[in-house]
């Protein structure tokens, strides 16, 4: 979870626009990984079907969700 919360703060840092975030996390451009150390370290060590690599997307959704919800 830890991780996850810091790759949504390297792209909040780079974007500052929750929405723009949660789009560009969801396509497969490798364009996302310019900007997230920690993004590109997940990809790097776990493969797409990996449980572990799916937990982190879904941590990061729940940062980003949960934040536009309380704008």
């Amino acid at each position: 979870m830890a991780y996850a919360w810091a790759a949504v703060e390297e792209l909040r840092y780079h974007f500052g626009n929750d929405k723009t975030i949660l789009e560009l996390i969801k396509t497969t451009t490798p364009a996302k990984f310019r900007y997230s150390e920690v993004l590109t370290r997940y990809h790097t060590f776990f493969e797409k079907e990996d449980l572990i690599l799916k937990k982190f997307y879904k941590y990061m959704y729940l940062y980003l969700e949960n934040k536009n919800e309380e704008i």
